[in-house]
């Protein structure tokens, strides 16, 4: 088990490197520039520690939606979880572009959160939104089928 204390690394004088002003001008000019450590990393040999508990956010559907989408009009519903609400606003932009795949592919997650969340007509009326997006739509209907028989599992096989 980790620390609950981020560590401290202490360098020596023998690690610090001397910069003359025109180097230190570059440094400050590709550190404004930089939209990631990655870029630092090659021509100015800045090496970034590695960072002991990173800190990551899913977006909320605000940040998901179309640029310019007002906060009322998301897809989202009342007493929908936070992976659901996500995902309706990427099955609305999804259905609002052209990539039937990845409309496909959003409405079957969804189907599957809403069938996590313990709703199973609202995962049925999603899988069959997803079977209707392409022509063949094996996945969708195979999840049709494993709700319409009443199996709760439906990554369950079949007779088992």
């Amino acid at each position: 088990m980790q620390d609950s204390e981020p560590s401290v690394v202490e360098l020596s004088d023998s690690d610090l490197v001397e910069v003359d002003a025109e180097d230190r001008a570059s440094l400050l000019h590709a550190a404004a520039n930089a939209r990631s450590v990655a870029m630092l990393t090659g021509t100015h040999g800045v090496v970034s520690l590695p960072i002991d508990r990173p800190r990551v956010r899913l977006p909320s559907p605000e940040e998901l939606a179309a640029p310019g989408t007002p906060a009322g009009s998301l897809p989202t519903r009342e007493g929908d979880d936070p992976a659901s609400a996500r995902l309706r606003v990427r099955v609305a932009t999804m259905a609002a572009g052209t990539d039937s795949v990845g409309e496909l592919r959003t409405r079957l997650e969804l189907a599957r959160a809403r069938l996590d969340a313990g709703s199973d007509d609202d995962a049925r009326a999603e899988a069959l939104a997803a079977a209707g997006v392409v022509a063949n739509a094996p996945a969708a209907h195979a999840m049709l089928r494993a709700l319409t028989s009443g199996r709760r599992d439906i990554d369950e096989p079949v007779g088992a």
